[in-house]
């Protein structure tokens, strides 16, 4: 299902060229992320235990980079 939207657009222009058409493959393939997106945007974001668990793994990753930074 995710694939579908590349899909669409390599074949938007009948059966397409890589050399011809690398824009319109790269815009379908960037327009398949939006599904995945969207499904955090709707689920995570408005649940406040899912959001707490979100801002807990971004302290931890920032601890780590600091960590890794801070100790050279």
């Amino acid at each position: 299902i995710l694939g579908i939207p590349r899909l669409v657009m390599g074949f938007a222009s009948k059966c397409m060229n890589s050399n011809n058409d690398a824009t319109l493959y790269l815009i379908g393939y960037f327009v398949s992320f939006i599904p995945p997106m969207l499904t955090f945007i709707i689920f995570v974001m408005p649940s406040k235990f899912y959001k707490e668990q979100l801002g807990k793994v971004w302290a931890n990753i920032k601890i780590k980079i600091n960590r890794k930074f801070a100790s050279r």
